[in-house]
């Protein structure tokens, strides 16, 4: 079936949760340390999605943004 998004995040009458644009950065004495760089996808409900990759990539730092312990630096979690 077709399905289209509606607003308020939902698809099809079920939650998801929408990233857009998400960018982090971090202050190093080095100068910064870009983590994430315009971001964007989307995950419905009930749809099993894994984040994976090496050690550093910036995992950690956008779960720790779609839970709202951090803040991006750009973009929307909604």
């Amino acid at each position: 079936p077709h399905r289209h998004r509606t607003s308020g995040g939902l698809l099809d009458g079920h939650r998801m949760i929408t990233l857009s644009g998400i960018s982090k950065s971090f202050r190093t004495p080095g100068g910064s340390a870009h983590v994430l760089d315009r971001v964007t996808f989307e995950v419905p409900e009930g749809r099993t999605t894994t984040l994976f990759g090496p050690n550093g990539c910036g995992k950690s730092n956008l779960m720790n943004i779609i839970s709202g312990i951090e803040t991006p630096d750009a973009g929307s979690v909604e």
